[in-house]
């Protein structure tokens, strides 16, 4: 029996959300405060391992206050026109309950905000459905399907009952509201008081019904749904060690019997509890208790109850070995240690560090769950765990190790489960198939669950190989994408370099307070994530050259060229509603700059592709368009040697000033025939060409000389600027 899906509806973050299963481990993924706990709260109380029920706490905060709100303005309008308690009383039944011919006017909205969990179960043919069988509704031989339903839903009946019961209280607030006199006071006593009655109204209902969800037959009791599912939440923290005790609690001992099974140790509970009686009677502990310790304090106990009305009392031992008591004691002498291959030490368990006991703890508490459905009974149900975050205190290759082998292991035994995440290095390892992603929303107080799984079914309609595809761009690349409140894309580690400290400036604090996921990917790639930034809707910054033809220098011809980027080109043609880029395409740069001049460069609401443009001197590269902001110059103009190495003095950057004997200047005087001139004059250009070589250099000579701001392109700045927006 598989849990097959949740469709949530109504609960704290998600109005609506679907969350499809994987038959064995989903990753649900998401930022610190994401949704992710708010998840797994509800299974835990949906399945039964709380005590703690759903309340109004876990309803929409806005929805639940805007229906407070409903509630106040109907109890003015009714007191309003009937100020008697019967008349009261009648018009709020008209309004909230009405009849089956006049349906009341709230009797949607009801059903619309109510709390909801849809749950649809699957099975095999060969699985047992015993314990099912009574909630079959449908007899599908192509789905194997059940379906139950959890409601938390207002009830008008109980609303007004309530009031109802309280007129005079509700009476006596209305007209301090109400009144010539009306008071903030008692506003905020009426709102108080009405919160008060609605907390009342609510009741949960489970439901087993048809795939339709509408023929609803009710489940009396709650226990009665929970025993269809063996579920198990494993916390990956064990108990920290007491503050004031002097060692850990034993992890790996304190589990030996459960893991061992009590059948291994039937003889030892047999027989310890009498052989430990008979060395009590031996030593007779009692008599020597009583002549010793208790004489004394009897004698006094004895004399006191003479004030107590003559009854005497007396304390006796009674020693009683019970099997709980052998478990204990086996407990405790029982250690678990660590031995270092190749040496003959032992390290108690309580001197692992935190992210391995950790670990270890995690495992245990596994097999323990794993053994408990050796119990034929506990097959029939829907065996699910959750582990919430268990890369805590692990450091990333540890959390990789570990998943890898919670995949193998729940493979192979056909376990499902939810494993929840906020780090890069579980979910590269997960693949990105059974990863489902919590993510804001531009609403404050919703969240959004992306279903990596669909999103890539939807693209295998147009393309089989689509999977492969993105888990190797996935896991080599962009895994960090799915947590990030902002993306910026880039071509190389000088960007990286230059973008990281360009954001630490004063006036880009507002994104480097962000999540920033920094994405290296070259220009001829970046339209293949088009589709996955849309679907996640994470506003990206695209950063690539514009690539047109090296020789070009005029910025005449330069318009006339072509791009060689295929990137622009797919996103073009896209934003101009056209098809995918074809090997035959060719775009001019004319129309680039023309494209960037008009703003079209914005892709939808999630994405912009910024590069070198007219405002950056016609530049090619970042490298010449930060020198050309530097010195405003365009790709056209040139400066003597000597200026340049003034220039280079004066900023303290490391650049390269060809030489005469550099093969392309050789070239270049060649072609010119002007000697002189070939030797006293160089172009932007020229001088990124001699640093080619030296990049880093002249990166962190920007950096270190505190240049970034000085030599910011154009291109870079407006992308920045609609990225902070």
């Amino acid at each position: 029996m598989k849990l097959k899906l949740l469709d949530i509806y109504n609960y704290r973050q998600f109005i609506h959300e679907s969350i499809y299963m994987e038959d064995g481990i989903t990753f649900l993924a998401g930022a610190n405060n994401s949704g992710k706990t708010s998840v797994i709260e509800l299974m835990n109380r949906l399945f039964g391992e709380t005590s703690v029920k759903i309340s109004t706490n876990d309803l929409p905060v806005e929805m639940y206050h805007k229906w407070v709100g409903d509630c106040e303005n109907l109890i003015k309008d009714s007191y309003g026109t009937a100020k008697e308690k019967e008349e009261f009383i009648k018009a709020l039944q008209d309004k909230l309950i009405g009849s089956v011919e006049n349906p009341a006017q709230f009797a949607d909205q009801i059903e619309r905000e109510s709390m909801k969990v849809k749950l649809e179960i699957g099975y095999d043919k060969e699985d047992t459905i015993e314990l099912f069988s009574p909630y079959l509704m449908d007899l599908d031989e192509k789905t194997y399907r059940f379906y139950f339903l959890y409601q938390y839903e207002f009830m008008p009946n109980l609303f007004i009952n309530l009031l109802d019961k309280q007129f005079d209280k509700c009476k006596k607030i209305l007209e301090s509201v109400l009144g010539k006199d009306g008071s903030e006071k008692g506003k905020d006593r009426l709102e108080q008081f009405i919160i008060h009655i609605v907390e009342q109204c609510y009741r949960e209902q489970f439901f087993y019904t048809d795939k339709n969800y509408e023929n609803l037959q009710k489940i009396e009791e709650p226990k009665d749904f929970y025993k269809l599912f063996h579920y198990r939440h494993i916390w990956a923290n064990r108990d920290m060690p007491d503050e004031k005790g002097d060692k850990k609690k034993k992890t790996i001992s304190s589990a030996m019997i459960e893991f061992i099974g009590k059948e291994k140790w039937k003889k030892v509970f047999e027989e310890w509890p009498d052989s430990i009686m008979d060395l009590i009677s031996k030593v007779d502990i009692q008599g020597n208790l009583t002549d010793n310790l208790l004489y004394e304090l009897n004698t006094v106990m004895t004399n006191i109850s003479q004030t107590n009305g003559g009854r005497k009392e007396a304390i006796v031992i009674e020693p009683d070995v019970t099997d709980s008591d052998i478990k204990e004691l086996l407990q405790n002498v029982s250690k678990a240690k660590y031995k270092i291959e190749g040496y003959q030490y032992y390290f108690g368990e309580e001197t692992q560090g935190l992210g391995y006991s950790n670990m270890i703890y995690m495992h245990l508490q596994l097999q323990k769950y794993l053994k408990e459905l050796e119990d034929d009974e506990q097959k029939k149900k829907v065996n699910f765990f959750v582990i919430e975050e268990p890369e805590a205190h692990m450091h990333p290759q540890m959390q990789k190790e570990f998943v890898r082998y919670l995949l193998k292991m729940y493979k192979d035994k056909k376990m499902q489960g939810i494993v929840t995440t906020h780090a890069s290095e579980v979910v590269r390892i997960a693949g990105i198939s059974a990863i489902r992603v919590v993510r804001k929303t531009s609403k404050i107080f919703e969240k959004r669950i992306c279903d990596m799984c669909m999103f890539l079914n939807d693209l295998k309609l147009n393309k089989k190989d689509i999977e492969n595809e993105y888990n190797i761009l996935y896991q080599i690349n962009f895994a960090d994408i799915i947590f990030a409140d902002k993306v910026i894309m880039f071509e190389g580690d000088t960007e990286r370099m230059y973008l990281k400290r360009l954001l630490q400036r004063t006036e880009y604090r507002a994104l480097e307070q962000q999540y920033i996921a920094f994405v290296q990917v070259g220009g001829a790639y970046t339209h293949r994530y088009r589709e996955l930034i849309e679907f996640l809707k994470i506003k990206t910054l695209i950063l690539t050259d514009i690539d047109y033809e090296k020789q070009e220098k005029t910025i005449d011809k330069i318009k006339g060229s072509y791009t060689t980027n295929g990137g622009l080109k797919d996103y073009y043609l896209h934003q101009k509603g056209k098809k995918k880029a074809t090997s035959r395409f060719k775009l001019k740069i004319k129309d680039l700059y023309e494209w960037q001049k008009l703003g079209e460069n914005k892709i939808g609401d999630y994405i912009m592709v910024s590069f070198q443009g007219e405002k950056d001197g016609c530049t090619r590269t970042l490298e010449e368009a930060m020198l050309a902001k530097l010195y405003d110059l365009s790709i056209e103009d040139t400066r003597s040697r000597g200026d340049w190495e003034k220039k280079k003095e004066d900023s303290k950057l490391e650049f390269k000033i060809p030489q005469k004997n550099d093969k392309n200047v050789k070239q270049e005087i060649e072609e010119a025939e002007i000697l002189e001139e070939a030797e006293e004059m160089l172009s932007v250009r020229e001088i990124v060409n001699a640093t080619s070589s030296y990049k880093t250099d002249f990166m962190y000579s920007v950096l270190l000389n505190k240049k970034e701001k000085d030599v910011l392109p154009s291109y870079i700045e407006e992308g920045l600027k609609w990225l902070t927006e």
